[in-house]
């Protein structure tokens, strides 16, 4: 969440840091940035967050903000990892995003924001668009297996029927072949 007058901008853009750049993070310390360092930037184009690791204390949100802009994202795992190193800033959001979040959940991590602070904050109103940037596409995965296997990798038995309900209980596609019910 970024304080939008602070921001100055209803614009975000991703780059990486420019040689000799620097960022002074929401702990109010300055960080030397490298070239291999991703940013969030305003659109003036100065660097507001260190992308995944922390955000930048131009940006943050105080007591004083009466409006909000929210960037629910997924980064490069290696790319935030070697930042939160190289930058000894080891924070909830880098350690998230070391894991490969997603890129999928963003948009349901970006709803679930906006209902909270509708519920906890009933006269706020949300405005603009929601925008979505990358050309990413989900990955489909296809397993084979059978219900042998899955009991074999558990070590307890569980009927056939049971495994079928747990599969659509968590929303998961599949196809029974050769399987008598």
């Amino acid at each position: 969440a970024y304080d939008r007058a602070v921001l100055g901008s209803d614009i975000l853009r991703v780059r990486f840091a420019k040689k000799g750049e620097k960022l002074v993070t929401l702990d109010e310390t300055e960080q030397a940035l490298t070239t291999e360092d991703p940013l969030i930037c305003n659109g003036k184009d100065e660097a507001v967050g260190l992308a995944g690791v922390k955000g930048g204390l131009k940006s943050g949100i105080s007591t004083a903000t009466t409006e909000v802009i929210l960037e629910c994202a997924a980064f490069d795992a290696v790319l935030v990892r070697k930042a939160s190193m190289r930058h000894a800033l080891r924070t909830d959001a880098s350690q998230r995003f070391e894991k490969s979040l997603d890129p999928t959940l963003t948009e349901v991590a970006l709803k679930r924001a906006i209902h909270l602070i509708l519920k906890l904050c009933p006269d706020a109103k949300l405005e603009g668009p929601v925008d979505t940037v990358g050309t990413w596409k989900p990955k489909k995965v296809v397993l084979k297996i059978t219900p042998e296997n899955i009991c074999s990798k558990i070590g307890i038995p569980i009927p056939t029927p049971k495994i079928i309900a747990m599969l659509n209980s968590v929303e998961f596609d599949f196809q029974k072949t050769g399987i008598s019910l």
